[in-house]
């Protein structure tokens, strides 16, 4: 007994509880340690693991990380095909089994991967073509995204070569003094030049030359200025090798390709510097397919789902299954900002260039239950996407539903979905005046759509739900800020409007009837508007506490022993190293860039009719009545376990 009673403390004791320890998770994106076999996102490895001078052989057959995922594929079909052998066999099904075989086999041979014609196919052959011919497009839905994210950032870098890029000072935002030299692609491009002629550069690159010669065994980097770097070459081949395939159906979803000469497929191919906000936010596509198995054994046919792709050789689409994506310009306007594309051609129909087409879902004829089912994931919650998205979907105009319901004449499926008792009657927050305080009352309710008949059992369902995710501090500071200064203005606007609006009144009475001297002289005297005293006196003190801020953290040039960094007049930080100069100007590009989005998104629709609603955090959602959370927003609580205490008292 006593055996017994030490042998089950020894298994509860502490030493013998399994934990759950982070540093025990395999190494993955973003790391410099080796994670071949643990790449999440290829493209994120491509930009952010992986050496420049390595980036060209990334994407060949030969690299480890591609050799793991074929294995993995290999092993994955081929389980498959063992599983589906292992039912035919029992029912002694050997014909069925061997027309699975060759139909597997003709599927590839259209994709351009043949089986070694055997007598009779085995598994090892099929699962061999079938892990290469996916490997293939895997590789070539990667390339796509990496020249997309290639493009993506010479157009920013366009952008922001000619306009100044937002700075903001500590408390109340302002905008500090703009030259026209303060453009931060021409600073980085200055900073970069200084360090590559520095004597620590010239000394430096020689030795890192000789040590991948000596210790690595590889040959020297090619000294690249930022264009036509390693890797870049083998990207566009992939990329456009994939785009031309000669592959006139989708090995899942049995689809014609477009053809690129249409005019609605190579956007991407187009060389195009201007930004677009559609263009750069992308809608995430998740589709599944009815399937009848025709070969399991047994008397009648079983129905089940397979995920499919819409196929890469249409260049509005990149990515496959589960990560498939298109621009919400093409999913709301065809590739343009105002509408469809005209054009003389009769085979571009709506139903071409309507990716949300509830027709592309239909079969032949339309009768019947739908052949796909489809999920569109719309990162924004942006009423105006969503109304032209319902819109396109049941192919009607976008409705103006600013005006009242029944001064519409004809009723359509797009009406009755956005009726204001399931859509903008339900937002909450917009007559407070405060932006955090928008959002959408949850709601789950069945709509009928049919404007002819009355349904018993409606197919529609519309659900509004809160959900959880996460941002860093610095961010949404940033974008906190963006909020107050599109807010700043918007208020500017409508009061400037208003006093226009006041003073035609005022010339219009005046018209009217004549008056006193002493009475015009009198409704001359121009008076303060309420509060307009204080706000200014609150702006004139943040301003000089943003000065007084400014001058303290900016120590003077006269320090023994060199200068310490410090912040110019126009918002840069400046250090004295070279190499550091560098760093933090590539740091603001960076910054800029990944913020860019996020505030062209603000600026065009965050007054807008419908507006957007921005990301809150938890004290804006359960506190929105108040003004400001800005001291409860850093009151998180996973925010002060993982801050760093003087990054936190700048700030």
């Amino acid at each position: 007994m006593r055996q017994t009673a030490r042998a089950f403390v020894d298994a509860c004791s502490p030493r013998k509880l399994t934990h759950y320890d982070p540093e025990d998770e395999p190494t993955s994106c973003l790391s410099t340690e080796p994670h071949d076999t643990t790449v999440e996102d290829a493209v994120q490895h491509y930009f952010g693991c992986i050496e420049i001078c390595h980036r060209a052989k990334f994407l060949k057959p030969s690299h480890p990380h591609w050799q793991h995922e074929q294995e993995v594929q290999y092993r994955r079909f081929y389980a498959e095909l063992a599983k589906t052998k292992e039912k035919f066999l029992v029912t002694n099904d050997n014909d069925k089994w061997e027309n699975h075989l060759k139909t597997a086999q003709k599927k590839l041979e259209k994709a351009g991967h043949a089986v070694p014609h055997g007598d009779p196919l085995t598994i090892e052959s099929v699962s061999t073509a079938r892990a290469n011919e996916w490997l293939e497009r895997r590789m070539g839905s990667v390339a796509i995204a990496i020249e997309a994210q290639y493009k993506r950032i010479e157009i920013l870098r366009n952008v922001f070569s000619k306009t100044p890029v937002r700075q903001f000072r500590f408390l109340s935002g302002q905008q500090p003094k703009v030259e026209k030299e303060d453009y931060v692609v021409s600073q980085l491009e200055d900073s970069r030049t200084k360090w590559k002629k520095s004597d620590r550069f010239i000394t430096g690159i020689e030795w890192v030359r000789q040590w991948r010669k000596e210790i690595k065994g590889e040959s020297e980097d090619d000294d690249n200025n930022g264009f036509g770097e390693p890797g870049r070459k083998e990207v566009k081949g992939l990329a456009r090798k994939q785009r031309t395939k000669k592959n006139t159906q989708s090995e899942n979803g049995g689809h014609s390709s477009q053809d690129p000469s249409n005019g609605i497929a190579e956007d991407d191919e187009d060389d195009r510097t201007e930004y677009h906000l559609e263009r750069d936010v992308n809608a995430y596509l998740i589709q599944f397919s009815t399937e009848h198995d025709m070969d399991r054994p047994g008397q009648e046919s079983e129905s089940f789902l397979t995920p499919i792709d819409e196929p890469l050789t249409d260049g509005r689409f990149k990515g496959t299954f589960p990560d498939q994506r298109i621009s919400m310009s093409f999913l709301l306007h065809d590739g343009v900002t105002s509408g469809p594309k005209p054009t003389n051609n009769p085979k571009l129909s709506t139903r071409d260039w309507n990716i949300l087409s509830r027709n592309r879902c239909m079969n032949k004829g339309g009768s019947g239950p739908p052949k796909r089912i489809r999920y569109f994931h719309i990162p924004s919650n942006n009423m105006a996407w969503v109304e032209k998205a319902i819109a396109n979907y049941y192919e009607t105009e976008t409705p103006d539903l600013s005006r009242k319901l029944r001064h519409q004449r004809v009723q359509t499926p797009t009406h009755m979905l956005l009726s204001p008792q399931y859509w903008r009657g339900q937002q909450q927050g917009t007559r407070s005046g405060v932006v955090r305080a928008r959002h959408m009352r949850s709601l789950c309710e069945v709509v009928s759509t049919e404007t002819n008949e009355i349904e018993k059992h409606p197919k529609n369902i519309v659900l509004f739900m809160p959900y959880l995710h996460w941002e860093t501090d610095r961010r949404r500071e940033t974008i906190s800020r963006l909020i107050d200064i599109e807010s700043d203005k918007f208020r500017k606007k409508q009061r400037k409007e208003k006093q226009d609006k006041k003073k035609i009144r005022q010339r219009e009475r005046n018209e009217l009837t004549l008056r006193s001297r002493d009475d015009i002289e009198r409704r001359k005297i121009t008076h303060l508007e309420e509060g307009a005293e204080d706000l200014a006196s609150q702006n004139k003190l943040l301003q000089i506490v943003d000065l007084a801020l400014h001058q303290f953290f900016r120590p003077r040039r006269q320090f023994r022993g060199g200068e310490r960094p410090y912040i110019d007049d126009y918002g840069r930080l400046r250090v004295m190293s070279a190499l550091g100069q560098y760093l933090v100007d590539a740091a603001r590009l960076y910054e800029a860039m990944s913020t860019f989005r996020d505030q062209r998104m603000l600026e065009e629709y965050l007054f807008h009719d419908p507006p957007l609603h921005p990301r809150r955090t938890l004290d804006q959602s359960y506190y929105w009545t108040l003004r400001t959370t800005k001291a409860r927003d850093r009151d998180q609580v996973i925010y002060r376990d993982t801050k760093l205490d003087f990054i936190h008292k700048l700030q």
